[in-house]
């Protein structure tokens, strides 16, 4: 496969995936909502806002996600939100009735545009709610800007995991979505994603790489203000906003989401100074539209604050539990609390939610963790295993065989020189979202990226 097709290909399995936003009016056409454009000074052109409620009232701005629809997402939520604020709503620069082009969209060019045509209209702090790619771009807002914000709103946060753990799943959703009930085309496409995908990682190509130059975006991704935005936001590191961020945020989350999963929001509430998660039933990844009356009871609350702290993870504590839980044979096993040695064989979803452990041990099926501490290693033998936030610790804090690790937000302690250990024959591609290496007594690093290891690392 050429490098060319290998791009166009991608391109097809990306717009597959996030073209799916419910199609909805243009904001503009309900009731006393007012459309006007204003100048991008990041981009160039202009950018089209729409206003809503008294201009006395306080502010709140929305912002939307990867939607050919752009603001017209919002189109319920504005005449709601409207009764008690002042509302305005944008179209991202390259969406919706804003001026697009051959750009460089990142989130934080995008939250410069956004501020700059907030602030045309209005200058006064406010609470920002960011939708799915607007989630990623108003959290970049609040890393740079903090001094506008009074509160985040974070919308089904898009961006946060690692792009080859997007694409995967992005690539399966597209695949779904095309495919339909046609079985046996959905395993013919799910082959094609999976040698397309391991053949960009052979090219080492990443998202970077595409959207790098005028030339490249528009030869991969025909200069699409949509692709781009797409791959700038996967290619963008929110590891540092994540931890860097201090105003007051509410995440809100559809349970049933498969484009973002529910592990980012999760992953994302354990790692900020100050976050609290809602989750919404009956939703998926377009709440406004899917359960909009619990979604309007939910977005009002959040953006009328809380009484409260929001409850931090669980604190790493290491267990004075002794014995071994077994699990065998048994799907869906749950476990929570102080446990001593955990192991378990051929335990298919189980999942580890709010534990300390002493050790784990995994053999066959598949196993998740979530906010969950590890004080003296995970052997894992032909297993997929799951990391969402908490820690593992260890010399090495891996023993892996035929494993399969994505590790999201997780810190890894280590009490000697290697993370992992891989004592099988094939080599391993350890997965790693905003994710953490501690060495005993060193520098810490960040890890954002797809790891090989051959014999250690």
């Amino acid at each position: 496969m050429t490098l060319s097709a290998l791009l166009r290909v991608l391109l097809l399995l990306t717009a597959a995936g996030v073209n799916l936003a419910a199609q909805a009016k243009a904001p503009e056409d309900a009731l006393q909502i007012r459309p006007l454009a204003v100048d991008d000074a990041v981009f160039g052109g202009q950018v089209m806002t729409y206003s809503a409620g008294a201009s006395h009232a306080p502010l709140v701005v929305l912002v939307h996600g990867l939607s050919r629809n752009a603001a017209g997402d919002w189109q319920g939520v504005i005449p709601m939100l409207a009764e008690t604020y002042r509302v305005i709503a944008v179209d991202l620069p390259g969406f919706g009735r804003s001026t697009g082009g051959n750009h460089l969209y990142s989130p934080d060019a995008m939250a410069t545009a956004v501020r700059g045509a907030v602030r045309q209209l209005d200058a006064r702090p406010f609470t920002l709610v960011g939708h799915s790619m607007g989630g990623a771009i108003a959290l970049a807002y609040a890393r740079q800007f903090p001094d506008d914000l009074n509160r985040l709103v974070l919308v089904n946060l898009a961006g946060v995991l690692h792009h080859s753990v997007v694409a995967q799943g992005l690539s399966r959703l597209g695949v779904q979505s095309y495919a339909g009930a046609d079985a046996e085309q959905a395993a013919w496409l799910t082959q094609l994603t999976q040698a397309v995908l391991a053949e960009a990682d052979r090219l080492g190509i990443s998202p970077t790489m595409l959207i790098a130059t005028p030339w490249l975006r528009q030869m991969g991704l025909g200069g699409q203000p949509m692709a781009i935005s797409a791959l700038a936001m996967s290619a963008y590191d929110f590891g540092p906003a994540l931890r860097e961020v201090r105003t007051p945020t509410e995440l809100i989350w559809g349970r049933d989401d498969a484009i973002t999963p529910l592990r980012t929001g999760q992953l994302a509430a354990a790692m900020m100074a100050d976050a609290r998660l809602t989750v919404l039933d009956g939703a998926a990844h377009m709440p406004m539209f899917e359960a909009p009356e619990a979604f309007h009871t939910a977005l009002r609350a959040a953006i009328a604050g809380r009484d409260t702290p929001a409850a931090r993870p669980l604190p790493r504590r290491a267990p004075t539990r002794r014995g071994v839980t077994h699990c065998l044979d048994e799907a869906g096993a749950r476990f929570t609390g102080t446990l001593g040695d955990l192991d378990l064989t051929r335990c298919d979803d189980a999942v580890i939610e709010n534990a300390n452990l002493r050790s784990l041990r995994v053999q066959g099926g598949s196993v998740t963790l979530i906010n969950s501490h590890v004080h003296e290693g995970i052997e894992a033998r032909d297993t997929q295993l799951v990391l969402t936030a908490g820690s593992v610790t260890g010399d090495p804090a891996l023993v892996l065989e035929d494993t399969h690790v994505d590790a999201a937000g997780t810190e890894f302690l280590l009490l000697g020189p290697h993370l992992a250990q891989n004592d099988g024959a094939a080599p391993l591609n350890l997965r790693f979202s905003v994710a953490s290496r501690q060495p005993l007594g060193g520098e810490g690093q960040w890890l954002h990226r797809v790891v090989r290891v051959d014999r250690a690392w």
